[in-house]
């Protein structure tokens, strides 16, 4: 544990985080300079620092008093090094701010020099500097400890001291330059009050808060800061206000009395739909950044992406807002020079600018506006043709109009939308302002293009804008379908159907523009979008339609021939499935879509893993345009060879839904329904139940429409089968029911006993996921007899796994090991497929390893657990890959591997939690609530138990409920909170019932019993305990028996029955080294002890406790270890063991002192209140 020395501010010294006090100044001096230092110091040194006149008669004596006043008051006298003349920290045990913010500084200062004050700081850099300055606490070096009665250390302090505030400014000084130049201005301008308040000298910073404050519109604040500088100023140097700062104070002083704002806040264009904006701010807050640094953004995307929207919200949500000059540019007026630049003179200007402005710029600029020839003395006017310097006149004009904007009202934005059309002049001239430094500072220029419409002229402008001015490259993409959702639900008032926003992001690839036009052609037709969105393919706006016809006409026979079947591919394909379907040499396929990337038509992506180039359309509306062209007959030829080429290349495997879809598109449903069943199964495998469910419905549809089914009812089975494993899988227990309830209904109609068996092979799963267990046995043994009827092999290896699953909850633990037997026997069939073979032959040594749990055997539950996972694990499917993770995380449990049990159970965890495995999810929380119980982790198995219980009540799984509630009530009779405790089991108890048995119900009785008999309660706990003994005895609960057997020991001796009680004892210890069960052991060894102790028999107590003691080490058995140092203790005092009573004593308060590190949840606080008082008074761990 590091000793703590904060000096950058208040002294604070800390140790274990609790304050450390060093009484005498004299000695907190000594602490001080050794921690300045960070090194070694001299005697001689420290005696002329604090007593540089020799007033004391011999002052070594005087510093060995004090060094040796100052080790008795640290943690440890180690802590203060000396060696022959040398006395200093040991610095590997101390953490000290100063000389972590020195390092900062002296690498952070070499690296700085390579970066210019005006440009912005890499992430890294800024971190660094941020973690230096935040190691101060306030602004003085050792502050709130009078040293004066120290000169000489006063005088050391007040030196370092400005030292460090140097370094400091200097730190601060960079981070505000970085975050003003960063877009970040209210940071910036903290930074910059902050250097003003720490020398009142800085003119430097106080002017640069003086701007920021100014373009951040708070002329109010700038008004009131410049009074406080001027108190300042005539109190401290008697001066008045230094020009710099006089000339900002009249610019704020200006500003505050001067409202323009009514003519420069309005945007000319309205709203289209007067919609919010949605899904852009990332690239708003990017926009608002970029504004406050100043500079260039290349705004692109394609048509309708939402660009001029976007800088509309960004002129929207300034504060206050900018001066704005639009400068539209125009596809029809891309010959009339300067255009844009006519335009925004004359719809962003007002008339009271013009008269502020010189008439000889007004000359120059009467050149393209001749309406200002009005303001001006000219006598005639000269077209741009008959003046060659008139340009260079304009452009001159134009700057000077922008910087008289900047000083009196404030920082502008400068709008080109449509860039792409501009023309050479406006490029020229805008390129012209940008060079002004006061233009490129105080104003943004945002350029807004379209990438598929190609202007040289603006390329290479922003080419040359990157070598002299800060230029940001911003490309929109399509909104995601959530913002689509959002989007409409504003347009229609009403949240639109998810059919509808499913299509529409597939139509029109997340594009505002697109997806507006297609709402609002729907309402003013009066559509409904919930039979639009279910029906197929969204209405056209003519508009658009005609907009991409406009495109295709322009193409030729062979490359409308490649676009189609690059539409009948989808919106992104390969070039090597492209090139098959068209069947175009691949020199000719080249030269056709270079000339469709041109036309905007498509986009390409080149892949930075495999490096293959991709094509898309730039969105799906273009796809639908196209496709409208084509004949059926010619679509369905394309779709089936598309269709078979992916369907024998092995590199389209996971694009079973696809082929499919193909199939599907070209009449060929039976191909169609295979590939649809596949794409369910690859769906599930990846854990994506929704895709998986959406191909089950369209293989049902197919299934529906087909002839076959009745005269081939395995398809029907194909089907259903396979779906109703997904469903129980996934926990759809509703769906399940459906399914079987479909299948039946198909096999009773052609009396088809394959049919009718698997069909209650499924409700039976339907039972066991309501926990019906009765009534789902008993369907599975009908389903036995029909499927035994049919014949069908692989059918009943199915249905005896699952009789054998269902058979250990209900405790029938013969019928388990006889099914499990049985499937390993037909396991043999050479005929079944390798794949079911293998999951069969798992699922059978499965059910094998969770009857040696159940038994109680650890080692040989662990062992086989582990060789499962070892031979089958990489050949599993996700569920039983849960299987084998639950077996491993349950056996290790029970084995007392609790680090183990902890890490398999997290991996099941994240496995079923996606799969939407509840019941598995559920048994896992509590087995790995149990592992951190064990483990004294209470804040973790807290959570984890209620996490458990909540799940297990919202869906009704009994047996889970009892699990859940049996771990909390072990939780908090762990603590001593006997009440909650017995309340738990009590639920847990009511829960199960009085006519059932259940595994969880026998664990949860037990753990009542055991509170019972602790408490006195003898009665109850032996009337408990003989029916748990009679199930455990019956069963060979072997876990649960020595568990009982310990409880019956309690009983007895809470009687005064000792000879009872050790034998019951003894009998329990050797169960439990029998089977393996450590945690059973060390229990059994500790009550023994107890009773041992009890009897005087001391020796015979000692080596029990000691047993128990290094098992409970060894497994990390928190409460066990507790326990067994208290009896320890006790022991060693009754044995008059002072050393061995020390040691015990210093180790037990170690780990008290862990164990009520995991009791500081809010939720442990609550519940625990009471029982914490108990704790710290008794220090008492119940066995």
């Amino acid at each position: 544990m590091p000793l703590k020395i904060q000096l950058l501010g208040p002294v604070e010294i800390k140790f274990d985080d609790k304050p450390l006090k060093i009484r005498r100044r004299i000695e907190r001096a000594i602490l001080y300079f050794l921690a300045t230092e960070h090194k070694p110091v001299s005697r001689t040194k420290l005696i002329d620092l604090l007593w540089p006149d020799g007033e004391q008669t011999d002052p070594r004596a005087s510093l060995r008093t004090a060094l040796s006043r100052l080790r008795r008051e640290l943690p440890d006298p180690d802590m203060i090094t000396t060696e022959l003349d040398q006395v200093g920290l040991n610095l590997d045990r101390c953490e000290i701010d100063i000389e972590a913010f020195e390092k900062h500084y002296y690498h952070l200062k070499n690296i700085l020099t390579a970066y210019q004050s005006d440009a912005t700081l890499p992430a890294t850099i800024v971190d660094q500097i941020e973690q230096a300055l935040d190691l101060w606490r306030g602004n003085t070096f050792i502050s709130g400890d009078n040293l004066l009665n120290y000169p000489a250390v006063e005088n050391w302090r007040q030196q370092i001291n400005r030292k460090l505030n140097h370094d400091r400014k200097f730190l601060i000084s960079r981070l505000a330059e970085h975050y003003q130049h960063g877009g970040k201005p209210e940071r910036a301008l903290t930074l910059f009050m902050l250097l003003g308040r720490m020398d009142t000298s800085d003119v430097t910073s106080q002017c640069a808060a003086l701007d920021l404050l100014i373009n951040l519109g708070r002329h109010q604040d700038a008004n009131n800061y410049c009074d406080t500088l001027e108190s300042i100023y005539e109190r401290e140097y008697s001066a008045p206000l230094p020009d710099e700062i006089l000339f900002r104070c009249q610019q704020a002083h200006y500003r505050l009395t001067q409202n323009h704002a009514e003519e420069k806040n309005q945007w000319p264009i309205p709203l289209t739909m007067q919609l919010q904006l949605i899904g852009r701010h990332k690239e708003l807050l990017r926009l608002q950044q970029a504004f406050f640094k100043g500079g260039i953004v290349s705004l692109q995307g394609e048509l309708g992406s939402g660009k001029t929207r976007l800088v509309q919200e960004l002129f929207q949500t300034l504060s206050p807002k900018p001066f704005l000059m639009l400068a539209p540019a125009k596809e029809m007026e891309k010959g009339l020079p300067f255009s844009p630049i006519i335009h925004c003179m004359r719809h962003s200007l007002p008339d009271h600018i013009w008269e502020e402005i010189d008439p000889v710029w007004i000359s120059h600029l009467a050149l393209l506006l001749p309406e200002l020839s009005r303001l001006t003395m000219a006598e005639t006017q000269t077209s741009l043709s008959q003046l060659p310097e008139g340009k260079q006149h304009i452009y001159e004009g134009l700057q000077h109009i922008c910087q008289h904007i900047t000083i009196k009202y404030g920082r502008i934005l400068f709008f080109l939308d449509d860039a792409h059309w501009a023309d050479t002049q406006t490029l020229q001239a805008i390129s012209y302002m940008m060079s002004d430094s006061t233009f490129a500072k105080h104003s943004l220029l945002v350029m807004a293009s379209r990438p598929e419409e190609t202007n040289r002229d603006l390329e290479s402008m922003i080419n040359q804008s990157f070598r002299s001015n800060p230029i940001q490259i911003m490309k929109l993409q399509g909104l995601t379908k959530s913002e689509l959702e959002n989007l409409a639900k504003q347009a229609t008032n009403t949240p639109p159907p998810e059919a509808f926003i499913n299509k529409l992001y597939q139509e029109t690839n997340g594009n505002p523009f697109l997806a507006i036009e297609i709402i609002r052609d729907i309402l003013e037709s009066q559509g409904d979008l919930n039979t639009i969105g279910a029906a197929g393919n969204l209405p056209l706006p003519t508009s658009v339609h005609k907009l991409i016809q406009k495109r295709l006409l322009q193409l030729d026979e062979t490359a409308r021939h490649v676009i189609l079947c690059a539409a009948v591919l989808g919106n992104e394909l390969s070039l090597d499935l492209l090139q098959a379907v068209a069947d175009i040499p691949p020199s000719n396929l080249s030269q056709i879509l270079d000339r469709l990337l041109k036309s905007g038509l498509i986009q390409s992506t080149k892949s930075q893993i495999s490096g293959k180039t991709q094509m898309h359309f730039s969105h799906e509306i273009m796809r639908e345009v196209i496709l409208k062209e084509a004949s059926d007959l010619q679509l369905q030829i394309l779709h089936h060879q598309a269709a078979q080429h992916m369907a024998n290349d092995p590199q389209y495997g996971d694009k079973a839904n696809l082929i499919a879809s193909h199939f599907l598109s070209s009449a060929d449903e039976k191909q169609a329904f295979k590939w649809f069943l596949r794409a369910a199964d690859h769906a599930w495998n990846l854990g994506s139940s929704e895709d998986a469910k959406n191909a089950y419905l369209q293989a049902e549809k197919l299934l529906a429409n087909n002839p076959e089914t009745i005269t081939q009812p395995r398809l029907s089975l194909m089907l259903y089968q396979q779906w109703s494993d997904f469903a129980y899988e996934s926990n759809q227990v509703d769906l399940v029911e459906q399914i079987g309830a479909k299948l039946q209904h198909i096999g009773g109609t052609v009396n088809h006993p394959l049919l009718i068996g698997m069909s209650q092979v499924i409700l039976s799963n339907a039972c066991f996921l309501r926990q019906n267990f009765h009534t789902g046995l008993d369907l599975i043994n009908s389903a036995i007899e029909y499927i035994t009827i049919a014949g069908d092999n692989e059918a009943l290896i199915k249905a005896v796994k699952r009789k054998g699953v269902i058979s250990w909850w209900t405790l029938n633990y013969n019928e388990v090991e006889n099914a499990a037997k049985l499937v390993l026997e037909m396991c043999q069939d050479d005929s079944l497929n390798e794949d079911l073979r293998i999951s069969m032959e798992f699922n059978a040594k499965h059910l094998i390893n969770i009857m040696q749990y159940t038994h109680g055997h650890a080692n040989k539950a662990f062992q086989t657990a582990q060789a499962l996972y070892n031979q089958y694990f990489h050949k599993l499917e996700p569920f039983d890959r849960l299987r084998s993770l639950y077996l491993l995380s349950y056996s290790s449990l029970i084995s007392a591997e609790f680090e183990k049990c902890e890490h398999f159970t997290k991996k099941a965890l994240e496995l079923a939690r996606p799969l939407g495995a509840e019941i598995l999810e559920e048994i896992n929380l509590v087995i790995l609530s149990k592992a951190e119980l064990a483990q004294g982790k209470l804040d973790q198995a807290y959570q984890h138990g209620l996490q458990a219980l909540h799940s297990a009540e919202k869906a009704s799984h009994t047996s889970m409920i009892i699990a859940a509630n049996c771990i909390l009530g072990d939780i908090l009779y762990t603590v001593r909170n006997v009440t909650a405790a017995a309340q738990y089991y009590r639920v847990g108890q009511i829960r199960e019932g009085l006519s059932n048995v259940s595994f969880y119900g026998i664990e949860n009785k037990i753990h009542l019993a055991h509170l019972l008999a602790w408490t006195g309660q003898i009665s109850e706990a032996r009337q408990i305990l003989h029916n748990c003994l009679a199930y455990s005895e019956k069963f060979k609960l072997e876990q649960f028996y020595t568990a009982e057997v310990l409880v019956c020991g309690i009983c007895d001796l809470q009687e005064s029955k000792f000879e009872p009680a050790e034998e019951k004892f003894n009998k329990a210890i050797q169960l439990a080294k029998a089977n393996g069960l450590l945690l059973e052991l060390s229990l059994n060894q500790l009550a023994l002890a107890r009773m041992m102790m009890s009897k005087k028999e001391n020796a015979t107590a000692r080596k029990l406790l000691d047993e128990s003691l290094e098992i409970s080490q060894q497994r990390n058995m928190a409460w066990q270890i507790g326990y067994g140092l208290e009896l320890s203790m006790r022991l060693d005092k009754i044995n008059n063991q002072t050393e061995l009573l020390n040691q015990h004593q210093i180790a037990y308060q170690d780990h008290i002192k862990k164990i009520k590190e995991n009791m500081q949840s809010e939720a442990l606080r609550k519940e625990f209140s009471e029982a914490r008082k108990v704790w710290d008074q008794e220090h008492h761990f119940p066995s």
